[in-house]
C-alpha cells in the first residue's frame, strides 16, 4: 500500500481532518460538562441521537446513500458498536476524572487503530511514522500526568 503524508494530501482533505479534531476536541469538552450537568447516562442517550439526527440530515443533504446487501456491513456494524462503547466508557470515567485527564488518555486509541492496521490491512509505516507515534504518545502520557 502507498504511504501517504499530509504533504501530498489535498486541502479539502486536510480541512476535513482538522474540522474533525476541532469536533472531537469540542466533544470531550461539552461532554465534560453535560455529565457533570445531568450525569453520564442522559449524556449517552442525547448525544447518540442527537449524532444519529445530524448523520440522517447529511445523508439526506447529499442524497448518495446505497445500502449495499453483503457481509460488507458488518465493518460499520462493528465501527458502530466500537464506538458506542467507547462512548459509554468515557462518559462514565468522565463523572469520576478530569476531562484534561481522560481526553488525552483516550488519545492512546490511536495505538490500537496503528497496530490494527499493520496487522491486518498491511500497512506500511516509515521511521517517521514510529517517531510521530512515540512522541504522541510521550505527549499523551505528559497530558494526563
Amino acid at each position: 500500500m502507498k504511504s501517504i503524508s499530509v504533504n501530498n494530501m489535498d486541502s479539502i482533505t486536510i480541512g476535513l481532518l482538522f474540522v474533525a479534531i476541532i469536533g472531537w476536541g469540542f466533544w470531550g469538552f461539552f461532554q465534560k460538562i453535560g455529565v457533570s450537568k445531568v450525569g453520564a447516562e442522559v449524556c449517552i442517550l442525547l448525544t447518540a441521537s442527537i449524532e444519529l439526527l445530524v448523520v440522517i440530515s447529511y445523508l439526506a443533504s447529499i442524497q448518495k446513500l446505497h445500502v449495499p446487501r453483503s457481509w460488507s456491513l458488518t465493518y460499520p456494524i462493528l465501527a458502530g458498536t466500537s464506538v458506542a462503547i467507547g462512548t459509554i466508557a468515557f462518559l462514565t470515567a468522565l463523572e469520576k476524572i478530569p476531562v484534561s485527564i481522560a481526553r488525552p488518555m483516550t488519545g492512546l486509541s490511536i495505538l490500537v487503530t496503528v497496530l490494527l492496521g499493520l496487522v491486518f490491512l498491511h500497512e506500511m509505516l516509515t521511521i517517521k511514522h514510529y517517531l510521530g507515534i512515540g512522541m504522541a504518545i510521550a505527549a499523551i502520557f505528559i497530558l494526563s500526568s
